[in-house]
């Protein structure tokens, strides 16, 4: 990407085992009841998740945070630009991480599942008549 575009880009890989432990972990699924504002700070660097334990001894209402052992997780109940706690989060994790709302999550989870086998058949041939 750098000598084509003349830019550059961090990048982090999961392994299917890894992403569907990020969705397991997820503590805060049962509150949100927006996919759109509860996002995934998928961490490069998972020892850095430890900077957050700070952030959550404080009280973010209505908001909430959760971290797993790959990543955190942000509920933003008023929006994601009016939420202060992600804000927070971000300093804390730096650029170690990206983010993705939880329904992109579900769908990169929903397409790496495997597709149910299919079983081929056929129908037997007739004889022609002749």
């Amino acid at each position: 990407m750098s000598e084509q575009l003349g830019v550059s880009g961090r990048v982090t890989v999961l392994t299917a085992a890894e992403f569907s432990r990020v969705v397991e972990e997820n503590a805060l699924v049962e509150r949100a009841n927006d996919p759109s504002r509860l996002l995934v700070a998928f961490c490069s660097d998972p020892s850095r998740l430890k900077q957050l334990d700070a952030l959550d001894r404080q009280e973010w209402a209505p908001e909430a945070m959760a971290a797993g052992s790959l990543a955190a997780y942000v509920w933003c109940s008023e929006g994601i630009l009016a939420s202060r706690l992600l804000e927070a989060v971000g300093r804390a994790l730096g650029d170690s991480t990206t983010t993705r709302n939880w329904t992109t999550v579900s769908r990169v989870e929903a397409a790496l599942q495997p597709e149910p086998s299919v079983i081929a058949t056929r129908s037997p041939r007739r004889r022609r008549a002749g």
